[in-house]
């Protein structure tokens, strides 16, 4: 059985920069899954290779977001990706002071620790973000499209 699609691509073109920000994630993902395949078995190496590759992914996030948040000129949707690039940065302190005690000092945190506090604000800044089910974006963009039954499947 094969499957043709129409003339028209289904497919939206991305411009430039899009296109840019795309090639990085793809190349930062590889470079990722080749760290974690063919890890070091010193444990100082794994840990900064480990936690630079977590700092790299939350700092790309964020940027990805707001950058997102700037170009949008719905206030409803701006404020949800002003909230979700808030959220990755609370991700990154929580982070770099994780790093911080696990590559500086040797040890990880104690729980609690202010690097929970960081990593539990993606969860509030998040819940801030979400779109009420009545805006009117919100049921007919892309986001309940595309966005929601990714989280559904994710959570």
């Amino acid at each position: 059985m094969r499957f043709r699609l129409g003339l028209e691509s289904r497919v939206i073109p991305l411009r430039r920069p899009a296109r840019l920000l795309a090639a990085i994630a793809a190349l930062s993902f590889a470079g990722i899954l080749l760290l974690y395949a063919f890890p070091s078995h010193d444990r100082p190496t794994l840990s900064l290779v480990t936690d630079v590759c977590w700092i790299w992914a939350s700092t790309y996030a964020a940027y990805c977001c707001f950058l997102a948040g700037r170009r949008i000129t719905q206030p409803e949707e701006r404020r949800t990706w002003q909230w979700l690039g808030a959220g990755c940065v609370g991700f990154l302190g929580g982070q770099l002071v994780w790093t911080y005690h696990d590559v500086l000092l040797g040890t990880p945190p104690a729980f609690p620790s202010l690097a929970d506090v960081g990593y539990l604000s993606i969860n509030v800044c998040f819940a801030l973000g979400a779109p009420s089910p009545r805006a009117r974006w919100y049921t007919s963009s892309c986001w309940s499209r595309c966005s929601m039954p990714a989280a559904r499947c994710a959570g």
